[in-house]
């Protein structure tokens, strides 16, 4: 699958006394029905200014420390003992606090600041809550029921892992705010059965939340889109299957024809009819934002809703020549390869060794499973961002939340690491 595996819902299916590493949201474009200049789908129509609601108060009994973002672009309150973790890079700002590991309620608290180049109101909120969210959850999008609210004065979509048990169910609430060009997202997360306890803790630390009046010039805008049209890149193995949501599953292997290496790859994929004319497009990404050079990589496109009379698909792309600044493939080994007990169709876990000489602070992972004719039958991803030091291996896990219904023969990782360092505070 193209998905990345969001840590809370691994977390919810290997219960552990905190939550596991949570990958980035992602800014870069999405897959959407119809191409977008902006990484967000906006109205076109000019947006009626909204009047803000009250800031809410946070207690600072709960919350008695106080975060400031090294740049200044923001501070808010936290617990006692939490950690923050700067997960920021050049196309976005993401900031991590983490309760601690002795904590009786685990919970996390994320903030996202994503400058779009544009300037936003309310009015966009809706459009741009409903993209994120397709970034974050990505293939597990179309299994999850977000419900849609207003919480403290803020747009808000509420998420439930889709697992029945409420010790393994995981929750998310996304808070939706817009200020100037930038969209700010404030993610609270925990596991259904200590949501309760968490909420008031997880409530205050939004309350407190305060923006600086000129973060947006600190924060760097969406570049115009300078890819261009990469006729070098192929797909192969292909397989398609359709889900009992409805959801369509178009599958294969992507693999450049010369030997070099690319970043910000789309795949542009068209549904035909018998006679060949389109029926409809979407755009999505590869599942890391780099393809290396001479690798094989998995793809996997979801469509949601398609057209019936389609018979046949095909992918063009566009993407820019750039070396990606990672070590690897690095090895691993497989520790687990099967049917998970309670939720998804496919579960993988893996050793992975860091055999370079160089700290890493980031692996992007991506599995995939193939049938006996070498064909993907799922993809997933996976980002951490724990320092695995030279020599040492880490353990990733990933869980396929769906596969074509083949018999699974062959499973396959790519990893890789970035030298990059966390913060700890």
């Amino acid at each position: 699958m193209l998905a990345v595996v969001l840590a809370w819902l691994m977390a919810a299916c290997t219960p552990t006394p905190s939550p596991t590493p949570t990958p980035s949201p992602t800014s870069r474009p999405l897959p959407t029905a119809t191409p977008t200049a902006s990484p967000f789908p906006l109205p076109t129509a000019t947006p009626s200014p909204t009047p803000r609601a009250p800031t809410p108060t946070p207690n600072v009994q709960l919350v008695p420390e106080t975060y400031t973002h090294p740049d200044g672009l923001f501070s808010l309150r936290l617990p006692v003992g939490w950690l923050a973790q700067d997960l920021s890079d050049e196309r976005e700002v993401l900031v991590r606090f983490d309760s601690p590991a002795t904590a009786l309620h685990s919970a996390r608290f994320l903030v996202n600041i994503i400058n779009t180049g544009a300037p936003l109101a309310a009015d966009h909120l809706p459009a741009l809550a409903d993209a994120y969210l397709q970034a974050f959850l990505q293939t597990l999008y179309p299994l999850v029921e977000p419900t849609i609210t207003t919480h403290n004065g803020l747009y808000t979509v509420e998420v439930a892992s889709p697992v029945p048990d409420p010790q393994q169910q995981a929750r998310l609430r996304l808070l939706f705010d817009v200020q100037g060009p930038l969209l700010v997202v404030l993610v609270q997360e925990s596991t259904s059965v200590h949501w309760e306890a968490v909420e008031p803790v997880l409530d205050s630390i939004a309350a407190s939340f305060r923006l600086s009046p000129d973060a947006a010039a600190h924060v760097p805008a969406a570049a115009p889109s300078e890819d261009t049209a990469l006729a070098t890149l192929t797909v192969t193995r292909t397989t398609t299957y359709t889900a009992p949501t409805g959801t369509l599953y178009l599958l294969g292997v992507v693999q450049a024809t010369d030997d070099r290496a690319y970043a910000d790859v789309l795949a542009h994929v068209r549904l035909r009819d018998a006679e060949g004319a389109v029926l409809a497009e979407t755009e999505w990404p590869l599942p890391l934002p780099f393809l290396p050079a001479a690798a094989e990589m998995p793809l996997e496109v979801l469509v949601p809703s398609p057209p019936p009379e389609w018979t046949t698909w095909d992918v063009t792309f566009t993407g820019r020549a750039a070396e990606p600044a990672v070590q690897g493939p690095l090895p691993y080994t497989i520790t687990v390869a099967q049917e998970p007990p309670t939720f998804g169709a496919y579960a993988v876990q893996a050793e992975v060794r860091n055999a370079t000489a160089t700290p890493l602070g980031t692996l992007w992972v991506v599995g995939a499973l193939y049938d006996a004719e070498g064909r993907p039958l799922a993809v997933e991803t996976l980002t951490t961002h724990e320092a695995v030091p030279p020599g040492d291996i880490a353990t990733v896990q990933l869980l396929f939340a769906a596969k074509a219904p083949a018999p699974v023969a062959d499973v396959r990782l790519l990893v890789f690491g970035e030298a990059t360092q966390p913060e700890k505070r």
